[in-house]
């Protein structure tokens, strides 16, 4: 996709007439551009069933590699936090190192909210697909919203089944509203086919 896009880009340019145009400099520019657009179709499994799925994940992001790099990252941001939270909070204790336990029983490239929902994206799925066309796009998180997923207090109020707990992580009010939006659905990370 991105030769495909840089051969046009370069065949175009050289049809106009400017003067000394930098070939470099503006398709880094344009690669930066396609790199922020929003859209990545995956496939993903769900016990032996093969769905269809869509998310608001970066064209720069939409890659196998880049995915496994992102959740490593993300699941290391996550075990640190629980640690804080089990030490700090003590009503959050148990859930804190039940969640621990569950994502260390994952493997390290799993993305724990993925497995939450007992989907495993398949390797080599991920295709960019401008704005998840033909794709649900109601209660589709925007990808400024993928942010809230690395953090650890975000991630216990979700899931901890002490509503105690839940109460007491400290959140400001917009992250509230993006756990309990989480929490009723509204808020998804991916979203099927029409």
């Amino acid at each position: 996709m991105k030769k495909v896009f840089l051969l046009i880009f370069s065949l175009f340019f050289h049809c106009i007439q400017l003067p000394n145009p930098s070939l470099e400099k503006s398709t880094s520019f344009f690669y930066l551009i396609y790199s922020n657009q929003e859209g990545c179709r995956f496939l993903s499994k769900n016990s032996s069933i093969e769905n269809e799925y869509c998310s608001a994940i970066k064209f720069g992001d939409c890659s196998s590699v880049k995915q496994e790099q992102i959740n490593k990252n993300r699941r290391s941001k996550i075990l640190a936090g629980l640690r804080s939270l089990a030490l700090s909070i003590d009503q959050c204790t148990i859930d804190a190192y039940n969640e621990i336990q569950y994502i260390n029983s994952l493997s390290e490239s799993t993305d724990p909210f993925f497995a939450k929902k007992n989907e495993i994206p398949v390797v080599d799925s991920f295709i960019p697909l401008l704005s998840c066309e033909g794709f649900k796009n109601s209660n589709k998180m925007a990808n400024s919203e993928f942010l809230f997923l690395d953090d650890a207090n975000i991630y216990l109020a979700i899931f901890a089944q002490n509503s105690n707990c839940s109460l007491l992580i400290p959140l400001n009010e917009y992250e509230r509203s993006f756990v309990s939006s989480y929490k009723k659905g509204e808020k998804l990370i991916y979203t099927a086919r029409l």
